[in-house]
């Protein structure tokens, strides 16, 4: 009998249930590296998938390697800063809500300066991270998913 040949993405599909169905978590960091994503949205992705276990299945599936994902993390990385990050600064501490937003306005105009957008939105996300605890994971695995796959 011949086998039809697979495409990539049917391959890379196979991969991930095969993976879900042997529970292996290490598979899904191998899957997710082929990928070539965006650096910043492999990182997301890991940091997300060990407080959600359920994640890494969902948006691995869900994500098509072949599409442009350059703007996701510029999108997701305003709506950490303005829809987590701002809510959990106490009202005392304008200086950091004012450099929270700096950075969340530097992502919206595209500015080239993203290393320093990056580092200062790490500092920001770990902040959320600890004042909030492992709801925002959700949150945030959610909100992901909606921007790579334009609410599909």
């Amino acid at each position: 009998m011949i086998q039809p040949e697979l495409t990539d993405r049917q391959r890379f599909i196979g991969a991930v249930v095969a993976a879900r169905l042997h529970d292996d978590q290490q598979a899904y960091g191998t899957i997710l590296d082929d990928m070539r994503l965006p650096p910043q949205l492999t990182a997301l992705a890991r940091e997300i998938g060990e407080h959600v276990p359920a994640f890494l299945p969902r948006f691995l599936v869900a994500v098509d390697p072949s599409a442009d994902l350059t703007t996701a993390w510029p999108r997701f990385a305003v709506w950490l800063l303005r829809d987590v990050c701002l809510p959990a600064i106490t009202v005392d501490c304008w200086k950091c809500r004012e450099a929270v937003e700096t950075v969340a306005r530097l992502y919206e105009d595209d500015v080239p300066a993203w290393a320093a957008a990056w580092a200062a939105a790490g500092a920001a996300g770990a902040a959320a991270r600890a004042a909030a605890g492992d709801a925002a994971f959700q949150r945030m695995a959610d909100k992901l998913m909606e921007i790579v796959t334009d609410g599909r």
